[in-house]
This record gives structure tokens, C-alpha cells and sequence, in this order.
């Protein structure tokens, strides 16, 4: 049909020559943790003194949401993030947003949500179940503007932490590689798709990364560490040694 570019542009959906894209597929493959499960991240427990655990939602009245859930790990200076779970939802009112927040919440216990400031949004604020979801989380609004164009802070900035390693993505079981590709499909035809939701979620979290600082509980953050005692997740050492073992490398890699 004429060469890769042309062949990726007819039958894959992919309308940009890879010269032209801001993500490399190169760089997306070597993202990808095949060791690691979609809902597997590397915080240890909330309250844990090195890393954040965050979801980002890119909102759509009629269209799809982004959903993005990482750990982000705290470095004031370079943006590194694991991500647990990255998807698209069918807009449909706000009662399908507010469930995919509870859901969220319940299954990760995030330590920060992040939002984009919109008319839709403020629909959500006034959302009485919100506001009962809001106690267990920090609130970050996002204002997106022309911020996503720029070269040092919007969305083609992160084609520097792909190509560096930075993000880490999940690829070891069916829900992961499946959010993966999505995902990786957006990164591939960004500027020339037809949806960038997911991208835009993990954006924000890139954006805001600094404000997103591991939150102490009970304890001064000093005091947090590895748990000592015992914790099923970490006990099935059959099951999990692969999952410890990347979680000990990035801690160390990241500390």
C-alpha cells in the first residue's frame, strides 16, 4: 500500500508518519512493565513517605472520560510515575462519573484526585455524594488554557519521560495490556486522532506532579516505612515475588 506510514494510516488508524509523532512506539514498548498487573503500583501504604497515589480524570459531558490512576513518586525535580490503570468511560451523566470515582476510591485509596476545572465540573462540586467522597482524598483542580500546547509544560513534554523511562505502565495480564494499548493508541495519533481523553488524564497528573507530595496519616512522615508486620499482599511470595522484586528496583531506582 505503499510503505509503513501509509499502511499504519489506512488500516491502523494511525494518520501521523512516525516521523512526525510526538510519542515513539519505541519508546512506548520499553514503558511497559510486563511484570506487573493492571492495579499493581509501588506504594506500600497510604501514608508512605515516597510516593502518591493519584487519580486523574479528564471529564466529557457527551463524549468519553479519561481515567488515569498512578503512583507518583515524590522527586521535586523529574516527573516518575507508575501507572496502576489507565481507561476510557462512556460519558453519561454525572451519575456514571461519580460511580467511576467511587470505584476508584474504594479500590485504591487514592491520596489526591485531580480534575479539570469546566462547567461540567462544577456540576460535580455540588454533587452531594461528592462531597462525602471528598473526605477521603485532596482535591487538586486543573485549569487546562493553552498550557497543553506549550513545549516546556503541555502534552508533547511528556515525550521526554516516555523516552526516558519515566512512566511505567502495566502489562502483565489481559486488563492491563488492553488499557495499555488504548492508551499507547492515543500517544501514537496524538494531535491527529480522534480522542486523546486518556492522555490528557495522565497529562494533568504530569502537570500538577510537584503539588502531589505523599501525605503522613497518623505518624510523622519520618516515622513511615516498610510495614513490619505482616501483609497477605506481600506474604504470597510465589505469587507476588516478580511484583516485590520491580517494586524493590524502583524504590531503590527512585529513593
Amino acid at each position: 500500500v505503499g510503505g509503513e506510514a501509509a499502511f499504519m494510516a489506512m488500516y491502523q488508524q494511525q494518520p501521523q508518519a512516525s516521523d512526525n509523532q510526538v510519542f515513539k512506539a519505541a519508546w512506548i514498548e520499553e514503558c511497559k512493565d510486563r511484570k506487573r498487573d493492571s492495579g499493581d503500583g509501588v506504594r506500600t501504604h497510604k501514608g508512605d513517605p515516597l510516593v502518591a497515589r493519584v487519580l486523574s480524570i479528564d471529564p466529557s459531558p457527551d463524549h468519553f472520560h479519561g481515567v488515569v490512576v498512578a503512583d507518583v513518586l515524590y522527586d521535586k525535580d523529574n516527573f516518575r510515575c507508575v501507572v496502576l490503570e489507565s481507561k476510557r468511560v462512556q460519558a453519561g451523566g454525572l451519575g456514571i462519573l461519580t460511580q467511576e470515582i467511587y470505584r476508584a476510591v474504594e479500590l485504591y485509596d487514592i491520596d489526591y484526585f485531580c480534575f479539570e476545572q469546566s462547567t461540567f465540573a462544577k456540576w460535580l462540586y455540588d454533587d452531594p455524594h461528592f462531597q462525602a467522597l471528598r473526605q477521603k482524598f485532596r482535591f487538586i483542580k486543573h485549569t487546562t488554557g493553552q498550557n497543553k500546547n506549550t513545549f516546556d509544560y503541555g502534552v508533547q513534554s511528556m515525550g521526554w519521560d516516555f523516552e526516558d523511562h519515566h512512566i511505567s505502565l502495566p502489562y502483565g495480564d489481559a486488563d492491563a495490556r488492553r488499557n495499555t494499548d488504548t492508551l499507547a493508541q492515543e500517544l501514537l495519533t496524538w494531535g491527529a486522532g480522534r480522542t486523546d481523553d486518556i492522555v490528557m488524564a495522565l497529562w494533568f497528573i504530569k502537570y500538577n506532579y510537584k503539588r502531589f507530595k505523599p501525605i503522613p496519616q497518623s505518624r510523622p512522615v519520618q516515622d513511615y516505612g516498610r510495614p513490619s508486620g505482616a501483609w497477605s499482599y506481600w506474604e504470597d511470595a510465589k505469587r507476588n515475588q516478580p511484583i516485590r522484586d520491580r517494586f524493590n528496583e524502583l524504590r531503590r531506582t527512585y529513593a
